[in-house]
């Protein structure tokens, strides 16, 4: 994986979009929306501030994630192991393009995710996921992550409440 830049953000943005067709036609609830999240302002953003990470493929963006350490303030009412925030990779956006779906390239985002925070001398990452994401709950359970609870986000869509929180020890 590597670093995104600032001119790829238009590609990066395609990415979503493609990932969020997909969602709306293999889902009853999706959980992103073109022109709401993920959108222009926050990958440009998370581009500029060196978090957002590409997986190509071909010279061609497959998979992309943000790392950050950023918890959402609702993650405090969760029972996670007593870390400070600067010692937790937190991963946001992981989407896959649909093109490159069923690569096991999810898989490839948390092992490299795992090197870079043992790198960092973290101690641990999280992330949340919508509870109708079954597909990624899945990949996240059998890689040794541990669902932690639930939240709610605060997301104004009346089914978008609970959202899963993960997290994997590094050591």
């Amino acid at each position: 994986m590597v670093l995104a830049q600032q001119s790829e953000c238009q590609e990066i943005l395609q990415l979503y979009d493609a990932v969020i067709l997909w969602m709306h036609k293999e889902f009853e609830k999706p959980w992103w929306f073109s022109g709401w999240y993920p959108n222009w302002d926050t990958v440009c953003d998370a581009v500029s501030k060196k978090e957002l990470y590409l997986l190509k493929i071909d010279n061609q963006i497959a998979a992309v994630a943000v790392f950050n350490h950023e918890q959402p303030l609702v993650y405090q009412s969760l029972d996670w192991e007593d870390f400070d925030k600067t010692e937790v990779l937190v991963i946001h956006t992981l989407a896959v393009h649909p093109s490159y779906q069923g690569r096991g390239l999810t898989r490839k985002i948390l092992e490299f995710a795992e090197q870079w925070a043992k790198k960092q001398h973290l101690k641990a990452i999280r992330f949340d996921t919508f509870e109708y994401n079954l597909p990624a709950q899945h990949i996240y359970q059998t890689s040794g992550y541990q669902k932690i609870g639930v939240v709610d986000l605060g997301i104004e869509i009346p089914y978008m409440r609970n959202f899963y929180c993960y997290q994997k020890l590094i050591g």
